[in-house]
C-alpha cells in the first residue's frame, strides 16, 4: 500500500496535569489515544506524521509556578511518553516518520527535549525553525501560525530581555493565576469550565477581549497604542485582579521578573510591527489572533510559496477551505486542537488533519474523535474533505549560477517574470518599461546579470544588476526599485548603476553552500531601499517589501530558473547547420519570396514557430568553433533560394537573402559573454552587420537591422 498520507496533529498542551493545564489527562487521554492508535493502525498509508505546534504547553501555569521542563512532563504523562508512552508506539510504527515542529506555547523546546518524549523508542525528529516541508518543496506546507501575529510570535528582539518569549506568554499566565485566585473552586480543573483556551471566552474577563478588538480597530488610539499595558493590565484588571497578583513572573529558568519590567520590554513591540507591515497590518495582526482566523495568513502564504495545501494550528478551530491565489487553486487547513474542556467536547471535539498526496491531486481531510451513544470512540469526517490540484514543484537546485548565464526570475508560486508594459509618466524623459507576472509560459522572458561576478559562480551576498534581453526596451534594460510603487526598468546614469538598480542575492539556506544554483530560493534585497526585498505587487507586478514585515514561511522568495535555451558544452562550428532563435522563442522561418524591378527576386526570412535551418560562417573561411568577434556569413539552408541564400542588409526596410559577393552580408559575432570567448550551443550572442553598423534583430514577422538594441540570438544545433 501506498504511503501517501500526511497526518498532522497540533495544540494538544499537556503539561503536567496541573489545575490550570489545558489538557487533563482523565477527560482528554482517551481522545488522544484514539487518535494516536488510529494513526498506528493506518501507519501503512502513512508517509509522515507532523506535530505541528503545542504538544507539550509551558505556559498554563500561574504567575509564581515556575513551569515544567520536558523531563518533568515526561514524567507526568507515563501513558504518553517515555519507554512505555503511546508515541513511543507511533515512532515505532513509523520510524524516521514523525516530526516536531514548535508552536508558541512551547517555545524553547529543543532537539534533545524532543528525543524524550520517546524514551528509547525511535525518536521524534525536530524541525529546526516554524515550518516543515514534507514533500520536500512548498506543495504542501505546514507552520503552526503564531508567526503571523503579534502577541504569539517569537520575540527575538534585542530589547526583551525573556527573548524569544512573546508578551502572550504572560497574558496566558496572568489568565492561569486568575483561575488559581478566582476562578475554580475546591477540586476543579480548567476542564470543568466553559471556553477555556479560547480569548473570547467572555463569561470569565466580562467581555474584555471583544472590548479591546473595538479599541484596536478604532484608528484615533492608533499613535499612542501600547499593547502591553492595554492587552496585559487591562486583562488583569479584568479579572478582578490586583497588579500585584500576578507580578513577579517566574519564568522556566527560575529567574523573576515583574510586570513592570514585561511592560518595559514590549512598550514598542506595536510600533515595531507598524514599521514592519504598516498600522493597518499592524492591528490585524492582533485582531486576527483574538479572533482566531489566520485565513487570510494562509492565502498569504500560498500566494508567496506556490502551495497547493497550507496547514496551520493555533486558532484551535479546525478549518478545511479551499481558495485561489494568482498560482491558482489552494486549501487552508487548520488541525484544530485536543484539550477542549468537558463542558465543550461535544460542540468542539478534539479534531486532526490528513493531507493524502496523489501524483496529480491532493486531497484534504479533518477528522475528529466521537464518542458514540455506548462511550466507545471512533475517528469520524468533522469536515467535507477537499482536493485540489497538485502543482508540480520547482525542479531541485542543478548548475551553479554564474554571471554569463541566461535566466528566468520565477516565483514560488510558479509566476515568472515576463513580458513588460509600457507606461509614460510626464515626470521622466522616457517611458516606463514594467516588467509583468504570468504563469503562462508563452510570455516568459529571460534576464541576464550585470556586475556579477564573471568567471566563477554565484554566491551568497553578491550584488547585481538584473537586466532584460527583451528587444524592445533599448538601453532602458535595468531593472530597479523607484519612488513609484512597481519596479521598472531603466538605464544607466553616467554609465553607472543607480544603487536602485543593484540587487543584493541572498541564498535562503546557505549555511553549508554559499554558491546559488538554479532553482535554489534566494530573496532580492534592494541595494539603495535597505532591507527591502523584491516581492509581488496586485499579482502581475513587481514592488519590494520590508523584508522583516513578514515570517520567513511566507517571505517572498525567487529562483533563478533555467532558461530555455540552456547553454550546453556543444560547440558551434563555423558551417555547422543550426535553427536561431530570438528570445521570445520564434525562429528563422521559411523564407518569403518577393519581386521588385530593380532587384528581381528577393528572398525574406520570417520569423515564427517553426524554424529553418541556418549556416554561420566565417568570412575568411577558417574552419573550427566560431568565437566572440568572428566576421560572418549566415547561410540559408532552404532549396527554394538557388542561389539566393546568404542573409544581407540592403536598402530595402527588411533583410533578405541574395547571391554572395556583398559587405552588406558580412555580420560580426559578438557574445553575451565574451570573457568565454568560444561559442556554445545556447549561447546568446549578436549579429551586427559590418556596412550599416546595425544590428540584426526580428521586425514583426521580418528580420531587420536597427542601430540598437541588438537582439540576442541562440544558435541550436
Amino acid at each position: 500500500m501506498a504511503q501517501t498520507k500526511i497526518v498532522v496533529l497540533s495544540d494538544v498542551h499537556i503539561g503536567t496535569d496541573a489545575r490550570t493545564n489545558w489538557y487533563q489527562s482523565k477527560v482528554h487521554q482517551p481522545h488522544l489515544s484514539a487518535i494516536l492508535h488510529w494513526i498506528i493502525d493506518h501507519a501503512a498509508e502513512i508517509r509522515d506524521v507532523v506535530l505541528l505546534g503545542d504538544i507539550v504547553d509551558f505556559w498554563t501555569y500561574p504567575a509564581d509556578v515556575r513551569p515544567p521542563s520536558v523531563a518533568q512532563i515526561v514524567a507526568a504523562q507515563p501513558a504518553l511518553f517515555g519507554n512505555d508512552g503511546l508515541f513511543g508506539k507511533v515512532t515505532t510504527a513509523l520510524p524516521n516518520r514523525v516530526w516536531y515542529v514548535v508552536g508558541n506555547h512551547d517555545i524553547g523546546i529543543t532537539d534533545a527535549d524532543v528525543a524524550l518524549l520517546t524514551g528509547s523508542k525511535p525518536r521524534i525528529h525536530f524541525v529546526p525553525g516554524t515550518t516543515s516541508r514534507p514533500l520536500g518543496n512548498s506543495s504542501v506546507l505546514l507552520t503552526h501560525g503564531n508567526e503571523f501575529v503579534m502577541a504569539n510570535a517569537q520575540d527575538h528582539a534585542t530589547r526583551n530581555p525573556m527573548r524569544p518569549l512573546p508578551l502572550g506568554h504572560f497574558v496566558t499566565r496572568s489568565v492561569a493565576t486568575y483561575f488559581v485566585k478566582k476562578g475554580l473552586k475546591e477540586g476543579q480543573t480548567v476542564a470543568d469550565l466553559h471556553d477555556v483556551g479560547t480569548p473570547l471566552s467572555a463569561s470569565y474577563f466580562k467581555g474584555f477581549f471583544p472590548r479591546l478588538i473595538d479599541f484596536l480597530l478604532n484608528p484615533i488610539n492608533w499613535p499612542t497604542l501600547s499593547i502591553a499595558k492595554e492587552m496585559l493590565e487591562g486583562l488583569i484588571r479584568s479579572m478582578d485582579l490586583k497588579l500585584a497578583d500576578v507580578s513577579p513572573f517566574t519564568l522556566a529558568d527560575g529567574t523573576k521578573v515583574t510586570i513592570e519590567q514585561v511592560n518595559a520590554a514590549y512598550t514598542s513591540l506595536f510600533s515595531e510591527w507598524v514599521a514592519r507591515v504598516g498600522v493597518r497590518g499592524a492591528v490585524n495582526a492582533l485582531v486576527n489572533d483574538l479572533q482566531e482566523n489566520l485565513d487570510g495568513y494562509a492565502h498569504l502564504t500560498a500566494a508567496a510559496t506556490g502551495a497547493s495545501v497550507v496547514v496551520m494550528g493555533h486558532t484551535h478551530k479546525p478549518v478545511n477551505a479551499a481558495f485561489s491565489t494568482a498560482a491558482g487553486p489552494s486549501v487552508y487547513v487548520n488541525s484544530g486542537f485536543e484539550c477542549a474542556s468537558i463542558p465543550d467536547l461535544t460542540d468542539r471535539p478534539p479534531t486532526f488533519a490528513v493531507v493524502d498526496v496523489g501524483d496529480a491531486t491532493i486531497r484534504t481531510s479533518v477528522l475528529k474523535v466521537v464518542k458514540g451513544s455506548s462511550g466507545t470512540l471512533s475517528i469520524e469526517t468533522a469536515l467535507p474533505d477537499v482536493t485540489v490540484a497538485r502543482r508540480q514543484p520547482l525542479p531541485p537546485p542543478g548548475d551553479a549560477v554564474t554571471g554569463g548565464h541566461l535566466f528566468s526570475l520565477a516565483s514560488l508560486n510558479g509566476a515568472r517574470v515576463s513580458t513588460m508594459e509600457t507606461s509614460y509618466n510626464g515626470l521622466y524623459v522616457a517611458d516606463q518599461y514594467y516588467p509583468t507576472l504570468e504563469q503562462s509560459q508563452e510570455k516568459w522572458v529571460m534576464l541576464r546579470f550585470d556586475g556579477a561576478p564573471q568567471g566563477r559562480p554565484l554566491q551568497d551576498g553578491d550584488i547585481v544588476q538584473i537586466v532584460t534581453i527583451e528587444n524592445d526596451v533599448g538601453e532602458y534594460s535595468r531593472l530597479g526599485a523607484w519612488k513609484t510603487p512597481a519596479l521598472f526598468y531603466s538605464n544607466l546614469k553616467g554609465q553607472q548603476p543607480y544603487d536602485q538598480q543593484k540587487w543584493i542575492v541572498r541564498k535562503v539556506d546557505a549555511t553549508t553552500d554559499k554558491t546559488v544554483h538554479f532553482y535554489d530560493p534566494v530573496t532580492l534585497e534592494n541595494v539603495s531601499w535597505t532591507g527591502q526585498i523584491m516581492t509581488i505587487k496586485d499579482v502581475r507586478y513587481l514592488t519590494t517589501v520590508v523584508a522583516d514585515s513578514v515570517p520567513d514561511v511566507a517571505k517572498p522568495t525567487w529562483v533563478f530558473a533555467a532558461p530555455y535555451f540552456a547553454p550546453g558544452t556543444r560547440p558551434i562550428n563555423s558551417g555547422d547547420s543550426i535553427a536561431l532563435y530570438a528570445p521570445d522563442r520564434r525562429a528563422f522561418g521559411a523564407f518569403v519570396e518577393e519581386f521588385t524591378t530593380n532587384f528581381g527576386k528577393q528572398y525574406h526570412p520570417t520569423m515564427g514557430w517553426s524554424a529553418i535551418k541556418l549556416r554561420i560562417k566565417r568570412t575568411s573561411g577558417v574552419a573550427g568553433q566560431l568565437r566572440h568577434g568572428d566576421e560572418v556569413y549566415v547561410d540559408t539552408d532552404e532549396s527554394g533560394v538557388g542561389d539566393y541564400r546568404r542573409l544581407g542588409a540592403f536598402r530595402s526596410t527588411n533583410c533578405y537573402y541574395y547571391k554572395d559577393g556583398y559587405a552588406e552580408q558580412k555580420w560580426t559575432l559578438h557574445k553575451l559573454d565574451p570573457w568565454d570567448a568560444n561559442l556554445h550551443a545556447g549561447q546568446p550572442f549578436a549579429l551586427h552587420n559590418t556596412s550599416w553598423t546595425q544590428w540584426l534583430r526580428p521586425n514583426g514577422e521580418r528580420v531587420s537591422t536597427r542601430p540598437w538594441p541588438q537582439c540576442w540570438w541562440f544558435a541550436i544545433p
